[in-house]
C-alpha cells in the first residue's frame, strides 16, 4: 500500500509529487498540509506527534500505535474550542 492511501487510511490527508532536482517523473515526494496546525494553534508537543504520525506510518509501518496517537492529539485539538 503507498504511504498516501496509509495515511488516508487513519484520516491524515496528503499527496504524492515529485521531488524537486530530480527527474520530475517519479512521485518519490509528499506533501502534508500544515494549515489545521496553525489554525489550530498545535503546542510543541501537538507538532511533535503530528511527526511521530508520520515516522510510526512511513518508517516503522504501525499503522495502529500512529492511529493512536493520532486520536489523542484530535481529542486534545478538541478541548482548545
Amino acid at each position: 500500500m503507498k504511504i498516501e492511501r496509509k495515511l488516508e487510511s487513519i484520516g491524515v490527508t496528503s499527496n504524492a509529487l515529485p521531488v524537486p532536482g530530480r527527474d520530475g517523473r517519479t512521485n518519490d515526494g509528499i506533501r502534508i498540509g500544515t494549515a489545521a496546525i496553525t489554525t489550530l494553534n498545535y503546542s510543541n508537543r501537538d507538532i511533535e506527534d503530528v511527526a511521530r504520525i508520520l515516522f510510526l506510518v512511513i518508517i516503522k509501518k504501525d499503522i495502529a500505535k500512529a492511529l493512536e496517537i493520532k486520536k489523542a492529539l484530535v481529542r486534545r485539538a478538541n478541548h482548545i474550542f
